[in-house]
């Protein structure tokens, strides 16, 4: 098997959908030897920052000599981004060949059309059996969909981490808060700590009655720790940690990452450490945070004038990066080029984004789960008549007619999906086309 053919074996199982429960992957993990029971698992749940979360537990973890496997969703550009050890993407020879050790097995189960592993179920089993085979010291897991029946709830983690919980994907969770921090919740061992960030009054009273239900000894950012904002810049925070209740403190830290809702997860991720036993040096914990790394959060991507790429996908996030767009570059203008999938609430990301956009350019993001943004188009001109949109047909033609549009004192930040991460890849070639717009595939939408 190449490569190539391992990609398009993976790609194949797309048919099958999002597929929540724990059935079959219980079979398929079963066929496998279950790999997940000799890994020592942080396992992280929320609806928004859990890859954050997971990224800088990680690097405290790596820091402090360990050997860590991380397994992130969805990607930005290559797939072996999701499966990582030591911050290295698994290799291509290893995928493949992690692709053909899954294959008669997944082939076997699928004889039984109910019983057919889906994308993501291989791909975590795939990462399962990788981190077993590395020797990992520690795994860091992060939840594809919800948590209660997600394909990665098969792990009995050290700690369960639960970050910000907000409403999203109601298809599947319910709809209400307290219904999805219901799910979310359902990583929560018996007898296993369970670390959570700061959440919205329901969510936080579900949490803590199945933490107590499960005895699993619960912390919370804000109680059991603290952060104090520094000098917040357009790539990077300071700031204090402190431990109510002791004098113990770590002042001026560097944390490479920008918006302060990263430093609530880093404190997050330091306090799922010490959940778990486990208490890094003060030189340790200034190294991890000054070099953790993770794109398409408030990345910036060209300076001048500025562009930024944000993974940002469902309201609360959107709500999120226009309170950090404020307060990182004040009295700039804003442009944003937006696309989001099908099952996203697109409406109220939009009815966040509009007061704030000199205008849009509204694409399709690279899924075949995309939205058609003419919709998009047609929606925004009914509720936002004074807000001008164009519609360009790819991410690369919206990036370039972005770049040609701005101008002094205004930024181009590309937000609503993780498929719009191509940009990624055109940003400088896109730069040099940027003085003439594509007009074949871009169309402005009228004014009134």
């Amino acid at each position: 098997m190449t490569y190539r053919q391992a990609i398009d074996f993976l790609e194949g199982r797309e048919r099958f959908g999002i597929r929540l429960g724990l059935a079959n992957m219980s079979r398929l993990l079963a066929a496998l030897g279950e790999p997940q029971r000799g890994l020592k698992v942080f396992h992280v749940a929320g609806t928004n920052g859990k890859g954050s979360t997971a990224r800088l537990t990680a690097g405290l973890l790596q820091a402090s000599g360990f050997r860590v496997g991380l397994y992130t969703s969805p990607h930005l550009l290559d797939t072996r981004e999701r499966v990582q050890v030591d911050q290295r993407p698994v290799s291509r020879a290893d995928f493949t060949r992690r692709i053909e050790e899954l294959a008669p097995v997944v082939e076997r189960l699928s004889r039984f059309r109910p019983h057919s592993p889906t994308y993501f179920e291989v791909l975590t089993a795939l990462a399962f059996r990788h981190f077993a085979l590395e020797k990992v010291d520690f795994a860091v897991i992060e939840v594809g969909l919800g948590g209660r029946m997600d394909a990665t709830n098969l792990v009995q983690p050290l700690v369960s981490i639960i970050t910000p919980i907000g409403l999203e994907h109601k298809r599947y969770l319910g709809n209400s808060l307290a219904a999805i921090a219901g799910e979310k919740g359902g990583i929560i061992k018996p007898g296993r700590p369970v670390v959570i960030s700061t959440q919205r009054l329901s969510a936080g009273r579900v949490l803590r009655r199945l933490a107590g239900e499960r005895r699993s000894t619960l912390y919370q950012v804000g109680r059991d720790i603290r952060f104090e904002m520094g000098e917040a810049a357009a790539d990077s925070n300071r700031f204090n940690l402190a431990w109510p209740g002791s004098d113990r403190r770590l002042e001026n830290l560097e944390l490479a990452l920008p918006g302060r809702y990263q430093v609530e997860n880093a404190a997050l991720a330091l306090l799922a450490l010490e959940a778990a036993g486990l208490r890094p040096g003060v030189r340790t914990v200034r190294r991890a945070f000054r070099k953790v790394r993770w794109p398409g959060r408030l990345q910036v991507i060209r300076k001048e004038p500025p562009v930024l790429f944000d993974v940002s996908h469902n309201p609360p996030a959107i709500r999120v990066l226009v309170q950090n767009l404020e307060a990182l570059y004040p009295g700039c203008r804003y442009r944003f080029i937006f696309g989001v999938l099908r099952d996203k609430d697109y409406r109220q990301m939009l009815k966040t984004l509009a007061p704030k956009a000199a205008g849009f350019i509204l694409t399709r993001p690279d899924s075949n789960r995309a939205r058609d943004p003419q919709e998009l188009a047609d929606w925004l001109g009914r509720r936002f008549p004074g807000s001008p949109a164009i519609v360009a047909g790819t991410p690369r033609e919206a990036l370039e007619t972005g770049l040609g549009l701005i101008g002094r004192g205004e930024l181009l930040c590309i937000c609503g999906s993780f498929y719009l991460a191509s940009v990624l890849k055109y940003i400088n070639s896109a730069s040099r086309k940027a003085s003439k717009p594509p007009s074949s595939t871009a169309s402005t939408l009228p004014v009134s």
